[in-house]
């Protein structure tokens, strides 16, 4: 199997296993990718859509939020995590982000392709060609 996927502990934890090629992605492997993160908005379409309450355990562990807090630590986190977007360079989030939401749907060739022109415009390798 090329991904492998485990849920320990409310975390997703998605690895590409192909060591033979350095990991390099396969047009298979994007595809089982993209179907892991469309699992998640799935499920998330389904509340929104129906109406129904998820608790925050439940919607961490669907991977429909990234963490959970106590009221306690709330405010301390999320200045945290805001000082570490502001120190961050707002061109890569913006790039990161538009492909995230791109990615959700769509082609996976074309998705690849909007990858490859994202490297190109932020100075980075393109991907490995498999």
């Amino acid at each position: 199997m090329s991904i492998l996927v485990d849920h320990f502990d409310g975390v997703l934890e998605i690895r590409l296993n192909r060591p033979d090629k350095l990991n390099a992605l396969t047009l298979a492997m994007a595809r089982e990718l993209l179907a892991c993160v469309n699992d998640g908005l799935q499920k998330a379409k389904g509340m929104l859509m129906l109406g129904r309450e998820v608790s925050a355990t439940d919607a961490e562990r669907w991977g429909l939020i990234w963490t959970v807090t106590n009221d306690e630590r709330l405010v301390t986190q999320a200045r945290d995590l805001a000082r570490q977007l502001a120190a961050t360079d707002p061109s890569i989030l913006g790039a990161m982000k538009t492909l995230l939401h791109q990615e959700t749907i769509g082609d996976i060739a074309e998705a690849l392709h909007r990858e490859a022109q994202a490297h190109d415009k932020l100075g980075g390798r393109p991907p490995l060609q498999c």
